[in-house]
């Protein structure tokens, strides 16, 4: 208990100081806050409707239905990649402005259209690029409006509201579904309609709130990486750029001059942007960075360090998926099990509602173990919570299966990140961060496709609680208990695969991996380029971003 209260003291005056020192900040991170909290609003919407509206909207079955919201969190994933190369063109403001016109237009073409071809369409092209030049777009803003003192707080601040806007969205979910099942009732038009069906008025509101996003992004002043960065940015796109500088200085007869790295520009609506000199081989660039990659995987595919954390990685994958099934598969259990007024909204708010509150404590208190061992133990819990569904029938069960779900994910959760620097070499973050999320967004297709089948195979569609029902409503039983058994197996799968390697798969204490000497020219070379291409953070890299796909 003394040490439950000291943990409280120290977490207050830490938040205390932390928002002293953004006192000063300017305007825009303040911008940057309030639309981060309108595009996790838009997010979390789709993501715990996307099921059920697919089904009750358009009649599309549940492995369909899981299948397509696997490939949505698959498709964010790709889709970032070479998204990442256009965020550095056009600045935060003018990518944030792109995304608000594509989440306007496509949540509103998938609110009001009829067609399961238009809205699949719309789904998966404007919606979800939207998705890739929202949240990592908004992580370089919070960078460029905060300095090295503030960051952190920035940052921690930039999660909680992220995760109020998930509660928010469980609130409205049980509004829409349950108050206004048929929308607005408006007799002018037809049953299931824009205004006459709750999901798609819930679609509606978050169309609404990017309109609100976008004056606000209009609010914001561009603000370009410093001259530092620029000279970095240009010397990992040709090394030689200071041999080249020196040799011309000697040809002008003054070699003793110190090199100067001016790079050329562009105007690009008033903004001076760094280009690549004339001189530079685009071709010979390329090579380059091929030979430089193939170095760096040889160097770190003979590293049994790299294959201790790539290990975790592939462990970890079923307890990471756990919060799929919290938005792909909790919500038709529910309904299918306690009828068309079950609280899904307000259950599932239990999750970011104890991850705004306990985290931070949570961090302080485990703060003397090591991210192993927190990562592991922490498994058990989320790992165990599916069982409360399996041995007990009643609603309240599904409330301890998300109170001991977050239980278990504020205490590892935090910890993977730091575990995954803390074993990446120096410079080198980029590419673990990118060799760590491969499997795990790999694993959402089927993850989504897997959810489906369950649902199927163990509690099917009774089409009771479709507002216009495509076939007439059925007695089917829902053996959800055999579901979340299978979830809460797969789940328990990670934490006892670490427990019967950690002997093989433990980090060395206090030996962060090195790279072998031959590779310091390397290392040198791109770390510049590596620690501008982290701001582009993926969703599911941000800090406990547990809900995105």
């Amino acid at each position: 208990m003394a040490r439950a209260l000291s943990a409280l003291q120290k977490t207050w005056t830490t938040t205390k100081a932390g928002l002293l020192s953004l006192k000063d900040s300017p305007r825009d991170l303040h911008l940057i806050f309030a639309i981060n909290f309108l595009e996790s609003f838009n997010y979390f919407s789709l993501s715990l409707v996307f099921v059920l509206f697919l089904t009750d909207a358009f009649n599309i079955g549940d492995v369909q239905a899981g299948s397509y919201y696997g490939l949505w969190g698959t498709l964010l994933f790709l889709y970032g990649i070479p998204i990442g190369g256009l965020i550095d063109v056009l600045g935060v403001k003018r990518s944030l402005l792109a995304c608000q016109v594509l989440n306007i237009g496509g949540r509103f073409i998938m609110a009001a259209t009829q067609s399961k071809v238009i809205m699949l369409l719309s789904l998966l092209g404007p919606v979800t690029l939207a998705g890739t030049l929202g949240s990592p777009v908004l992580t370089i803003g919070v960078k460029r409006f905060t300095s090295e003192g503030n960051r952190g707080l920035a940052f921690s601040l930039f999660y909680t509201v992220m995760n109020v806007g998930s509660l928010m969205t469980g609130l409205l979910l049980d509004f829409f579904r349950i108050q206004l099942p048929n929308g607005l009732n408006i007799a002018a038009f037809g049953p299931g309609t824009l205004f006459n069906n709750g999901l798609r008025l819930l679609l509606l509101v978050g169309c609404l709130a990017s309109v609100v996003s976008t004056g606000l992004v209009l609010l914001l002043e561009e603000k370009l990486p410093g001259p530092l960065e620029v000279d970095k940015r240009r010397m990992s796109m040709d090394p030689t750029i200071p041999l080249q500088e020196s040799f011309r200085a000697s040809e002008r007869g003054d070699p003793g001059e110190e090199p100067k790295l001016r790079p050329r520009q562009h105007s690009l609506d008033g903004m001076q942007i760094p280009t690549a000199p004339r001189h530079a081989s685009w071709r010979s660039w390329i090579s380059s960075k091929y030979s430089t990659l193939l170095l760096e995987l040889r160097e770190l595919g003979r590293s049994g360090e790299f294959w201790k954390f790539m290990a975790m990685c592939l462990f970890t994958i079923n307890l990471k998926q756990i919060f799929r099934h919290l938005d792909a598969t909790m919500p038709k259990t529910l309904v299918r099990t306690y009828g068309c007024d079950a609280p899904v909204g307000r259950i599932y708010s239990i999750n970011p509602a104890m991850i705004i509150l306990l985290v931070p404590i949570a961090g302080v208190l485990l703060s003397g173990f090591e991210h192993f061992d927190v990562i592991h133990w922490g498994g058990y819990l989320s790992g165990l919570a599916p069982f409360w569904i399996v041995f007990f029938r009643p609603e309240w069960a599904y409330i301890l299966f998300v109170i001991f779900m977050s239980l278990g994910e504020m205490i590892w959760s935090p910890r993977w990140y730091d575990y995954s620097m803390s074993v990446a070499p120096e410079g080198r973050e980029g590419i673990f961060g990118s060799a760590a999320s491969a499997p795990l967004f790999l694993a959402k297709l089927p993850t989504g496709a897997l959810s489906g089948f369950l649902l199927g195979k163990y509690c099917a569609d009774n089409h009771k609680c479709e507002a216009h029902p495509t076939s007439p409503p059925v007695d089917i039983p829902c053996h959800a208990s055999t579901i979340w058994l299978i979830i809460g197996l797969l789940t328990l799968s990670s934490p006892f695969c670490i427990l019967l390697t950690q002997r093989w798969i433990r980090p060395a204490q206090q030996h962060p991996l090195r790279l072998p000497v031959s590779s310091a020219i390397a290392v040198e070379t791109e770390e510049a380029s590596l620690s501008l291409a982290s701001e582009q953070l993926q969703p599911d890299s941000l800090p406990f971003a547990r809900g995105q796909p």
